[in-house]
């Protein structure tokens, strides 16, 4: 709760702040239209919930000097681009370049003390990371990416159009494919019973004569947390086990690709109950066991 406080913290400083600029902008011009706009990692931390976390307020406005009096009225000291107070661990920053999106496309957010802030469109937040991710490696981005399509209908057409590069727009046909495949896996297992191998581990979507299963009931539910598609990374499935919980992790690959007709290949049990357990004392140990109780 100590980071969604921080940004709780934040939103609440940027909506005074936004209020303040907005008021004195009108008295000194007699006019209503300006801007001040919040972008970057402030944005995202608000899209996502507090799911991202950042200390980098940035916001773009157009007027500089309206901004320095209410800043200096509030007691924010200046250092290069930069306004900080130190007393309340704040910092806010103008960017000297261009809006990065479509201004048009802005939202506005009200905080819990009724104050409204123009925040860029979580759609070119999206386009932003994917830039990052793809161009300089940066990896963290990945989950930012992840909660933004989970938790916002984003405009795909859009963040195309926004993406600069070929392996930008791959990127985004891959990840969307990615959550595309995950769903439809998700609706197919959670559908159907399948079966613990007992003499492998494997899961088979049948079970074949002449060896001994443990019926998963009541579906798998998948729990992929972040886009992957690289060779060595894995999605976690649950399934229901009498009345146990089983946890295990599969090739990813494999997995979204495939039609879930046949059955996967374990790769790890990692949690039986919500306790760790390796695969080798599952089947060993705790497997047979289940499957006694599950025949009585």
């Amino acid at each position: 709760m100590v980071g969604k406080d921080i940004y709780l913290k934040h939103t609440e400083a940027i909506g005074i702040i936004s209020h303040a600029y907005h008021e004195l902008f009108r008295k000194r011009n007699d006019r209503e239209e300006t801007s001040f706009v919040l972008v970057g990692g402030l944005s995202a931390e608000i899209y996502t919930a507090g799911d991202y976390t950042t200390l980098d307020i940035d916001v773009l406005l157009s007027d500089d000097r309206v901004f320095s009096e209410v800043m200096d009225m509030l007691e924010f000291v200046k250092e290069g681009k930069s306004w900080y107070r130190d007393d309340i661990n704040i910092s806010i920053e103008v960017p000297s370049g261009p809006f990065a999106g479509n201004y048009d496309r802005r939202r506005q957010i009200k905080t819990a003390e009724e104050y409204i802030i123009n925040i860029q469109s979580p759609e070119d937040i999206f386009a932003d990371r994917v830039r990052a991710y793809v161009n300089w490696d940066e990896e963290n981005h990945i989950k930012t990416l992840t909660t933004l399509w989970k938790l916002h209908e984003l405009d795909t057409l859009y963040i195309e159009s926004n993406l600069e590069t070929p392996e930008e727009r791959e990127f985004l046909e891959d990840f969307q494919k990615f959550y595309h495949d995950s769903a439809r896996q998700s609706v197919k297992l959670e559908s159907k019973v399948y079966y613990i191998n007992l003499s492998d581990g494997d899961i088979d979507s049948e079970p074949y004569e002449g060896h001994e299963y443990l019926e998963i009931s009541n579906g798998i539910k998948t729990s992929p947390s972040e886009y992957t598609r690289n060779n060595g990374d894995f999605a976690t499935l649950v399934g229901e086990l009498v009345t146990l919980q089983v946890e295990f992790k599969i090739d990813s690959t494999s997995y979204y690709e495939s039609d879930s007709e046949t059955g996967f290949t374990i790769y790890e049990v990692t949690k039986l109950d919500g306790k760790s357990i390796s695969s080798a004392d599952f089947i060993k140990e705790y497997a047979p066991h289940l499957a006694k109780d599950s025949n009585n």
